[in-house]
């Protein structure tokens, strides 16, 4: 269930990534989506969103934004609220991490922005947990 929830979030970020938006309004679309996934997971519930002292719960479990820019350096520079254009490069990584289980499970890939939205630089890395599962046997 906690990779699932990642891996909806990782291919939702995905869907979102293209010009014309910023990775802070990535961001923002991801803090609500991840909360709802939070609540199904049972991590927290609908009135500690409400609650002024505990809605921001959720960065508990995913304190790092979905991604950053790629360039000279693996953290390049760059405001947060800088429309994407085409050429950028982009990390998508959203995860989850429960400390009281020692449990912590992200999905990483780089990504370049095009006209239409991004294509990922590392399709052949396997995600799917059925494909996960044929390379683990093989090993």
């Amino acid at each position: 269930q906690l990779y699932n929830s990642v891996l909806n979030t990782y291919k939702y970020a995905l869907s979102l990534i293209k010009p014309g938006i910023s990775l802070q309004e990535i961001n923002d679309s991801i803090y609500e989506y991840i909360k709802i996934q939070h609540i199904e997971l049972g991590l927290y519930s609908v009135s500690d969103m409400q609650n002024e002292e505990t809605k921001n719960v959720y960065k508990k479990y995913f304190m790092h934004g979905i991604g950053h820019y790629l360039g000279i350096d693996v953290h390049d520079v760059g405001d947060k609220k800088e429309l994407l254009k085409p050429g950028m490069v982009i990390t998508c990584e959203p995860g989850i991490y429960i400390k009281e289980e020692n449990i912590g499970i992200r999905i990483e890939t780089d990504v370049v922005i095009t006209e239409n939205g991004c294509i990922d630089l590392m399709p052949n890395i396997p995600i799917e947990i059925d494909d996960i599962e044929k390379l683990m046997k093989q090993i």
